[in-house]
C-alpha cells in the first residue's frame, strides 16, 4: 500500500510550483502600480512615498481581504450536511469550521480544516481507552510515538498494510478478531481509490475518524453516512468486554475537541497583527512626514 502523505506531499509540489511563479510577478505588478502613482506627483516631495505606501497598503490589504473571503466561503462547504443532522456550524476563522451537537443520543464533535483538507470526527462513547488503526506512514509512526501506544500485530491479512496500535494489545487484538468490530473499522480506514489517508481511533470517551487529502467535493454526501458509520462501531466495541484499564480523558484533548479552533484563532489574530502593524506605521510615518513638510 502506497504512502497516502507522500502522495498527496508529491501532488502539493505542483500547486507550490505555480504559487511561488505567480507571487513574484503579482507583487512586481504591485510595485509597478504603486510606482506610476508616485511619478504622477512632484518629484522630492513626500507626496511621492505617500502614494507609493496607500497604493502599496491598499493592494496588501485587499487582496488579503479577497483571500479571507474566499476560505470563509469555501469553508462552510459542510454546512448543509452537518446541519441535515442538527449539527450547526461555527468558528471565525476562515480556513476551519468546527461543529458541535448530539446525534443518536451521542454527542458529535467534528472539525473540518480546508488546507489538507482535513475532516476529524469524534463520536461519544462510555469506552475509556486507546486503539488506532491506519496506514503505515511516517506521520502515523510519529502520532504513535507521541501518544505512547504499543504496535499491536493482528493475524488478519486483511490488516497487513495498516498499523494497528493500542494501550491493551490483547484487548486490541480480542476486539478486532470479532467480525461486526473488524469490519467496522476496516471499512472505515481502508479507501479504494488509496488517495486518502484515514485512521480510525478510540480515544477516552469518544470514537475519532480522521480523513485526510481527500476530494472536497465529494464529502459532503458522506458526513451522515461517516456518522451513521462511527455510531455502528461504537454499538459494536461497546458490545465487548471492556479493556483491561481505563485511560483518563487528558484536560488538553478535551479542550480540543469542545473548541479546536481556539488556538487557531490566536494564530491567524498574530499573523493579521504581523501584516497590518508594518503597513499601518509605515502609513503614519509617510503622512507625518508630508503634514511636517507643508
Amino acid at each position: 500500500m502506497s504512502d497516502p502523505f507522500a502522495q498527496a506531499y508529491r501532488r502539493g509540489c505542483g500547486a507550490q510550483v505555480v504559487i511561488l511563479l505567480l507571487a513574484p510577478l503579482a507583487a512586481l505588478a504591485l510595485f509597478g502600480v504603486a510606482a506610476a502613482a508616485a511619478l504622477a506627483f512632484p518629484a522630492g516631495g513626500v507626496e511621492r512615498l505617500a502614494a507609493f505606501t496607500a497604493v502599496v497598503g491598499v493592494g496588501v490589504v485587499g487582496f488579503a481581504a479577497w483571500g479571507f473571503s474566499f476560505a470563509a466561503r469555501r469553508t462552510r462547504a459542510l454546512d448543509p450536511a452537518f446541519a441535515a443532522l442538527g449539527v450547526h456550524g461555527s468558528g471565525s476563522i476562515p480556513n476551519v469550521r468546527e461543529f458541535h451537537g448530539v446525534v443518536g443520543g451521542r454527542r458529535l464533535d467534528a472539525l473540518y480544516t480546508r488546507r489538507g483538507p482535513q475532516l476529524d470526527l469524534h463520536l461519544a462513547t462510555p469506552l475509556h481507552t486507546a486503539l488506532a488503526v491506519g496506514p503505515r506512514t511516517g506521520l502515523g509512526t510519529l502520532v504513535r510515538d507521541v501518544f505512547s501506544l504499543t504496535e499491536v500485530p493482528v493475524p488478519d491479512p486483511a490488516f497487513a498494510g495498516l498499523v494497528v496500535s493500542a494501550d491493551d494489545p490483547r484487548w486490541a487484538v480480542a476486539a478486532l478478531s470479532v467480525p461486526a468490530v473488524r469490519d467496522a473499522v476496516l471499512r472505515a480506514v481502508v479507501d479504494p481509490s488509496g488517495r486518502e489517508m484515514r485512521v480510525f481511533a478510540l480515544r477516552p470517551g469518544a470514537l475519532r475518524l480522521t480523513r485526510r487529502f481527500f476530494e472536497p467535493d465529494r464529502v459532503p454526501a458522506e458526513v451522515g453516512p461517516m456518522v451513521q458509520h462511527l455510531a455502528y462501531a461504537a454499538s459494536a466495541f461497546e458490545a465487548l468486554p471492556p479493556p483491561g484499564r481505563a485511560l483518563p480523558l487528558s484536560p488538553f484533548e478535551a479542550r480540543m475537541r469542545a473548541a479546536p479552533g481556539a488556538a487557531s484563532g490566536k494564530v491567524v489574530a498574530i499573523l493579521v497583527g504581523a501584516l497590518l502593524i508594518p503597513l499601518v506605521c509605515g502609513g503614519a510615518v509617510a503622512l507625518a512626514a508630508m503634514l511636517s513638510s507643508r
